[in-house]
């Protein structure tokens, strides 16, 4: 165990580098090559992989019915992976390459549009440990995901066709993606000067359809019969307590502290608090039995972790207080260690791969 997490541990290591070191100024050469291998270290490990992962023989039995010609009942856009891929006469290994560069390479542009405000390598550092042996078992969402979090430039900038565009290319990989289109005009009303009165009935009105979103999820497979792979989505119950807020506190405390200078120096800060705050009401939603919120959740705590460990290591560094990042650090790693290594969540330990190379411990 203790090998095959620093195995991952040294490889999400060697990823953010890169990523920081592709934009220092340099000549396009090596801006491109570091880029490249960014891109291609995380993408290599998801391919070599072999029976790593929960859901690994699900996509596995997925691709090689797609082999004989049996495309079943997925969305488009994956499926349209899996035909290309079948097409150029690749294998599994490929497909696991193609959907997780897909991933990270959209992660990486999304981070890098914030590169003013907040360090890159940390930021993807962050994400890899967070997430990373996670995504390997929830692949195709992952890469919804992250191809969501790309489109948060385009509600930043107020471009709410190309933000559409973009959501609509997600949820051709896993259909969740869709619950980000009404977020749009949700952070409008965050972020705009609308009275009191408005925001309140607002707020209310989406308090209603969150508790009512089994019966309108009802409705909509009844409506489109291909959407039924997503009942279990209503059947299933999780159990939340106040550790579901608990975990996500050391991403807020320093925010907290130093919300004034940080609102201050950082335009941006506010909406990566806003995305933590919207992904903690629909986690803990799960709480009373709506257990799709959780997978809907995803598309805002995730980006709202990676974006606020990159905003503090840039920040902290220029108010004399990076003692807060190194503690947010070691929560981060030590978080990773106990959910992927010790109680071994998603199966990602040991990591077996195709060579035959596998760690003793």
């Amino acid at each position: 165990m203790i090998l095959s997490m620093a195995f991952y541990g040294i490889s999400y290591l060697l990823t953010a580098v890169f990523a920081q070191e592709s934009i220092r100024p340099r000549s396009r050469k090596f801006t491109y090559l570091f880029m490249a291998l960014t891109v291609f270290v995380p993408s290599f490990l998801a391919a070599i992989r072999d029976q790593v992962g929960t859901d690994y023989m699900s996509y596995y039995y997925l691709f090689e019915k797609a082999k004989s010609g049996v495309f079943t009942d997925i969305e488009s856009g994956y499926k349209g992976l899996m035909w290309l891929v079948v097409r150029l006469g690749g294998d599994f290994h490929v497909l696991s390459f193609v959907v997780m560069a897909i991933t990270i390479v959209f992660i990486y542009a999304g981070i890098v549009y914030f590169k003013e405000k907040i360090e890159v390598g940390p930021a993807l550092f962050a994400y890899l440990m967070l997430n990373y042996q996670q995504d390997l078992n929830m692949v195709r969402q992952a890469a919804s995901i992250a191809i969501a979090f790309y489109a948060f430039r385009f509600l930043l900038e107020n471009k709410l066709v190309k933000y559409i565009i973009v959501i609509l290319l997600a949820s051709t990989i896993h259909l969740t993606a869709l619950i980000m289109i009404p977020f749009y005009w949700i952070f409008r009303l965050f972020s705009g000067r609308y009275s009191l009165g408005v925001k309140f009935i607002s707020y209310a009105v989406m308090i209603v359809l969150v508790l009512n979103l089994s019966t309108i999820l009802g409705w909509m497979i009844d409506l489109f019969p291909s959407l039924k792979q997503y009942e279990v989505y209503i059947s299933q119950r999780l159990h939340f307590g106040i550790g579901t807020i608990a975990v996500q506190m050391p991403y807020l405390l320093p925010g907290l502290l130093f919300y004034r200078k940080l609102t201050k120096d950082n335009p941006t800060f506010r909406f990566y608090v806003d995305l933590m705050v919207v992904g903690i009401i629909l986690r803990y939603a799960g709480y009373f039995g709506v257990y799709y919120l959780n997978r809907f959740s995803l598309y805002f705590i995730i980006p709202a972790q990676f974006l606020l460990t990159g905003c503090y290591a840039k920040a902290m560094k220029a108010y004399r207080q990076r003692w807060i990042v190194v503690v947010l650090g070691l929560y981060i790693f030590g978080y990773w260690f106990w959910y992927y290594g010790l109680e071994g969540f998603n199966d990602t330990v040991p990591f077996t791969n195709i060579f035959g190379i596998n760690f003793p411990f």
